[in-house]
């Protein structure tokens, strides 16, 4: 570990006056840049050729055989040009956690290797010397982290900056939030070995006011908006600058991000499906509306500090008629919830289900898994001697989901590939596996709206062994089939917490399939 530390310090070529002239241009730089905590991302972005100096001069600066502050100092400031220089880059960006590896596969160069964040932070700085305060002066340029210092830390203030930056940030009270229970910082529950074993022991040593030590503490969630200054200009909405810079969950939480640790988001997705059509075997058939209408609701939670873990539970309730009234008046015969020929209701499937995000450097990417599991015995309507209409599938489903998202400013494209495994459990049943493939155009026109259009093709494939003909058929609704969707929808969010979400979609070509159209309406709570 010390030869790797000494590595990325040590280079073959240094003076003092190198040191001095690194020290002095990035106190330059943070003092042009930098306001009460906040960065000015849009002018460095026009003209980053300051910073890219700075980078350059940390490159063929001699520090390995500089003093132990000398070290600590050009670490804090290297990894704080770090982050601005990433975020510049990429402006407009909403956070940091929006580029890939932005912590750990991004990497610069560094005593002549190549280093990421979280090898400066956690094997170089920690390997010089270990120290609680430097999380108080590394800044990952989020609106969460304690404030930026308008100015570099030198080797020879080093100790009084630690503690300044340390007394500003137990002080501020959108950084500790006094009350009972006292709200921390993540921060404290991310790296709690660095701090005394009652974290209000470690606050109250730098605070003015100290707090009671016997309150409770409970962590608030970590806002990763990106700390852009609120006068730079041109913001975009919801964006660094603008007076919402705390972004709407309708922006935040697109399916492929995943909850943060202690969130929990409960949706309740409401459909109706209706058709007057249906094709089978090449031939469209008329003459009988059914409608299959449900709520899916769907609990997740995060359980992960890094936000790459969820889990949670889906509850399918559906109900489903039929009439030879085939206006749109025929839809309300899937609301008598009666259990016959022609009309069924009830809680149907349960679910639990895990959602990761599997590469550390593409946050942006994610894969669900849900195991459906029927609640009744006769879901289908075909067994007994009275058959009951069709209500939802008779077997367990294997359902995994793969997303994968890109923003351009204010649009965003996503697409969804899903692997769904229909499995047999009763006699005559056949194993059947669909392939859903989903892309949606989403527009955010404010900050708490989005509008979107989708398409979606689905082929489905019969797993027979031994496949018969159709006339010996004895599952035809696991028949090889493939159909096409279109659709467009909106999203709104109503309160912090709040958002509803409006969704049309017409299946405009099936084999196998029906031939009619959907409404959906959707709440979602984060919590």
């Amino acid at each position: 570990m010390k030869a790797l530390i000494t590595a990325l310090l040590c280079l073959s070529v240094g003076t003092l006056a190198a040191q001095d002239a690194f020290f002095k241009d990035a106190d330059a730089f943070l003092r042009a840049h930098v306001r009460d905590g906040r960065v000015d991302y849009s002018t460095i972005s026009q003209d980053g050729r300051a910073l890219d100096a700075l980078v350059d001069q940390a490159k063929t600066v001699n520090f390995g055989r500089a003093s132990e502050e000398t070290q600590i100092a050009y670490c804090i400031n290297l990894y704080n040009l770090l982050v601005i220089k990433q975020l510049a880059d990429n402006y407009p960006v909403r956070s940091p956690k929006d580029i890939g590896g932005f912590f750990d596969s991004k990497r610069f160069e560094v005593g002549g290797m190549r280093a990421s964040l979280n090898t400066l932070e956690h094997i170089v700085l920690a390997g010089v010397r270990k120290d609680s305060r430097y999380h108080f002066a590394l800044v990952c340029g989020a609106q969460g982290c304690p404030k930026l210092a308008s100015q570099a830390v030198r080797p020879d203030n080093l100790e009084a900056f630690l503690d300044a930056r340390t007394k500003a940030a137990m002080n501020d009270t959108a950084f500790i939030r006094p009350g009972n229970p006292v709200g921390l910082s993540e921060i404290f529950s991310w790296y709690a070995k660095d701090f005394d074993a009652n974290p209000l022991d470690y606050v109250n040593r730098y605070r003015d006011t100290p707090l009671d030590a016997s309150s409770k503490t409970t962590f608030y969630t970590y806002d990763w908006t990106i700390n852009g200054r609120q006068d730079a200009t041109p913001p975009l909405p919801g964006a660094p600058g603008d007076p919402v810079n705390q972004l709407s969950n309708v922006q935040a939480y697109t399916p492929s991000v995943l909850l943060k640790k202690g969130q929990t988001d409960v949706t309740i997705f409401n459909s109706i499906y209706t058709q007057t059509q249906v094709n089978w075997m090449g031939q469209n058939f008329f003459g009988t509306r059914e409608t299959f209408a449900g709520s899916w609701i769907q609990i997740t939670r995060g359980v992960s500090k890094n936000a790459r873990i969820n889990v949670g539970l889906d509850i399918n309730i559906k109900a489903s008629g039929r009439t030879q009234d085939t206006t749109f008046a025929g839809v309300g015969e899937a609301f008598t919830f009666a259990n016959d020929g022609d009309h069924r209701f009830g809680v149907t499937t349960i679910g639990p289900k895990v959602k990761i995000a599997p590469f550390e450097g593409v946050p942006n990417f994610s894969i669900e898994s849900i195991f459906w599991i029927p609640l009744n015995a006769n879901l289908e309507g075909t067994g007994g001697d009275n058959p009951l209409y069709f209500l939802d599938w008779n077997r367990p489903i294997w359902w995994n989901r793969f997303y994968y998202d890109k923003s351009f400013g204010d649009f965003q494209a996503f697409t969804e590939i899903d692997l769904l495994f229909r499995i047999p459990i009763y006699e005559g049943q056949k194993q059947a596996l669909d392939i859903p493939m989903n892309l949606i155009f989403s527009y955010f026109p404010t900050p708490k709206t989005t509008v979107y259009v989708l398409g979606q093709h689905v082929n489905r494939y019969r797993l027979d062994l031994a496949p018969v003909p159709p006339s010996e058929d004895t599952d035809a609704i696991t028949s090889s089939a493939n159909y096409s969707t279109y659709g467009a929808g909106g999203k709104y969010q109503l309160t912090d917490k709040l958002q509803v979400e409006a969704l049309y979609t017409n299946f405009w070509r099936g084999i196998n399939s029906g031939l009619g159209e959907t409404y959906n309406l959707g709440l979602k709570y984060i919590f």
